[in-house]
C-alpha cells in the first residue's frame, strides 16, 4: 500500500521544497512528533472505546513509551516547532484571520467529518447539532491559535527578552495551576495555550539564536536520565495535554522535561535532516492529528470482534499496536489526498487551484 503513495509523497515533497522553500529536517522534527502523537493514542482508545482490558508485557512497554517517554514533551515540542517555523511579521489583525482560516477552522470542520465516522446513524443530527452550538474544537489547534496571539501580544508590546522569558514562565506556571484547579472552566483550551506559550518563543529564539542549541544532543540525554530517576523511585512522571498529571509542586519539572525532550526531538531531527516519508507525515501533520483518532475508535471496536484474547500472546499484543498506528497513518494519507483534492482544499485554509 505505501508503494502506491510513493509518488504522491515524492511530488508533495518537491513541491514543498520548490514553492516554500520549507526546512527539511523541521518537517522531519514533526513527522516523529505525529507519529508520537498516534502511538501515544492507540491504548487508551483500546481501553476506553474498545472496553479491553490490556494485562501484557507489550502494552505495559507500550504505556511505558506513551505515558514517560514521549508524553512530557510531544505536545510542547508542537508548539516550539510553530515558533521556529513562524515568521510573525504580518499586521496582527492579519494573522488572526490566517490562523483562524489555517488552524480553526479545519480542526471544527475534519472533526466533524470525522464524528460522521464513530457516531452511529441515529444520534447524527444530535451530534451536529451538539459540535455547531459549542462549537467544538479539538484543543491543540485552538491552544495552538492563542498562544501565537499571546505571542504576539507580549513580544509587540515589550522589547527585552529577560521580560519576555519572565511573563511567559509565569503565564506557563498559571497555565498548569489552572488546568488543575479550574479545568472545568478552561473555555476554548486558554489554559494550554498559557501553559505552552513559552515553547512558542523558544522556538522563535532557536530560529534566530541556533547557535545556543550546538549541544542539544545533551538535552535529550538530560531527558532520559531525568526520566530513568524518576522512574526508578517511581516518581509519576509530569505531562501535559488535553489533561494535567501533575500539581503545581511538580510545573518545574514539568518544564524541565519538555524542554529537553523537545530539544532532543530537534536535534535527531538535525541529524536525519532529509526524509521523503516523515516529511510528508510532518507537512500534513494538522490532517493526521485531526483525523487518526477516528481510525483508532473503529479499530477500537472491531478488535474484540477479531481476536478473541488481545493479552493471548505478546507477539498478539505487538500486531495490534503495530496494526493500529499503521491503520491510522494510511487512514490519514487517504484523508489527506481527499482534503487536498480542488473543491476541498478551503477546508484546509488553502486557496483552490
Amino acid at each position: 500500500m505505501l508503494k502506491g503513495f510513493i509518488p504522491i509523497i515524492m511530488n508533495d515533497r518537491k513541491n514543498a521544497h520548490e514553492l516554500t522553500g520549507r526546512l527539511p529536517y523541521m518537517d522531519v522534527m514533526k513527522g516523529i512528533l505525529i507519529i508520537m502523537v498516534v502511538f501515544g493514542h492507540i491504548y487508551y482508545a483500546l481501553e476506553e472505546y474498545g472496553g479491553l482490558t490490556l494485562d501484557n508485557v507489550t502494552y505495559n512497554i507500550t504505556a511505558f513509551i506513551a505515558n514517560v517517554l514521549i508524553a512530557p514533551y510531544y505536545m510542547a515540542a508542537f508548539f516550539f516547532v510553530t515558533g521556529f517555523c513562524s515568521s510573525f511579521k504580518k499586521p496582527i489583525t492579519i494573522q488572526i484571520k490566517d490562523d483562524f482560516r489555517q488552524l480553526v477552522l479545519p480542526g471544527f470542520l475534519i472533526s466533524l467529518i470525522m464524528g460522521l465516522f464513530t457516531t452511529s446513524s441515529g444520534k447524527w443530527v444530535d451530534f451536529v447539532i451538539d459540535m455547531l452550538i459549542k462549537a467544538k474544537v479539538p484543543w491543540f489547534v485552538m491552544s495552538l491559535f492563542w498562544a501565537k496571539l499571546l505571542f504576539r501580544l507580549i513580544t509587540d508590546n515589550m522589547k527585552a527578552t529577560w521580560q519576555h522569558v519572565m511573563v511567559l514562565i509565569i503565564l506557563s506556571v498559571l497555565g498548569c495551576y489552572c488546568m488543575g484547579r479550574f479545568r472545568l472552566y478552561n473555555y476554548l483550551s486558554a489554559f494550554q495555550a498559557f501553559a505552552f506559550v513559552l515553547f512558542v518563543y523558544l522556538g522563535y529564539l532557536a530560529k534566530d539564536k541556533s547557535y545556543t542549541l550546538n549541544h542539544a544532543h545533551l538535552y535529550g540525554l538530560i531527558f532520559v536520565g531525568l526520566c530513568s530517576v524518576l522512574t526508578l523511585i517511581k516518581y509519576p512522571v509530569p505531562a501535559l495535554c488535553s489533561h494535567i498529571t501533575f500539581g503545581l509542586k511538580s510545573c518545574p519539572l514539568f518544564l524541565l522535561l519538555a524542554t529537553t525532550g523537545t530539544l532532543g526531538v530537534y536535534y535527531i531531527s538535525r541529524i536525519i535532516k532529509e526524509n521523503c516519508i516523515l516529511e510528508y507525515l510532518g507537512r500534513n501533520s494538522l490532517v493526521i492529528y485531526l483525523t487518526h483518532f477516528a481510525f483508532l475508535i473503529i479499530a477500537s471496536h472491531f478488535i474484540p470482534l477479531i481476536i478473541e484474547d488481545v493479552n493471548e500472546s505478546k507477539l498478539t499484543a505487538a500486531a495490534i499496536i503495530i496494526g493500529m498506528l499503521t491503520g491510522s497513518i494510511f487512514w490519514s494519507m487517504l484523508w489527506i489526498q481527499v482534503l487536498n483534492m480542488r473543491y476541498l482544499r478551503w477546508i484546509l485554509g488553502k486557496a483552490t487551484k
